[in-house]
């Protein structure tokens, strides 16, 4: 025997995103792993051997891992990497995702439905008819309390403007 000691070889640990953290939950994204559920699965089984982990579940479909763990999460992803089952890569590149900016959509979809109708063509109105017919599918389907009923006082109130119906009878509304 030689005098030297030998460095326990770590495997290389596959990169993940880290998608989500919240206290005592991780949601990391393998892109490498969508669709391989015995990949995935391995590693849910390796996870699960790491100190504080309760819970690692795999989701192939969108090749992600969620992990519930007691502890501190950067001490958790640290032990991950030293034992070589995750490592926490960079952000992909790439432009960030565009902001949702839900007035701006909705005056594009009002713009575009008064393009088609004319004036009475509004993101109002056309939710108004949506929720009437949804009412009336459900009335006809037998579901009158409260599926059917709710959806035709929601069609009520848009079409009021912003009206709704509460104990009191109709509060608010629009006074164009």
């Amino acid at each position: 025997m030689s005098g030297k000691k030998r460095r326990r070889e770590v495997p290389e640990a596959p990169e993940a995103v880290l998608a989500h953290a919240s206290p005592g939950r991780l949601r990391l994204n393998f892109p490498h792993l969508k669709g391989k559920a015995e990949q995935l699965e391995s590693l849910c089984d390796a996870c699960v051997k790491l100190p504080g982990v309760t819970v690692a579940e795999g989701r192939p479909m969108t090749g992600s891992l969620i992990i519930l763990f007691e502890g501190d999460e950067s001490e958790f992803i640290g032990a991950a990497a030293l034992e070589g089952v995750f490592a926490i890569g960079a952000e992909p590149e790439g432009e960030p995702p565009p902001e949702l900016d839900a007035a701006a959509w909705a005056e594009r979809i009002d713009s575009l439905l008064s393009g088609i109708a004319g004036p009475a063509g509004n993101l109002r109105n056309a939710s108004a008819l949506a929720f009437l017919f949804m009412a009336l599918s459900q009335a006809a389907a037998g579901r009158i309390m409260p599926p059917a009923a709710s959806a035709l006082l929601t069609a009520v109130g848009l079409a009021l403007g912003s009206a709704r119906f509460t104990r009191d009878g109709w509060m608010g509304g629009d006074s164009e």
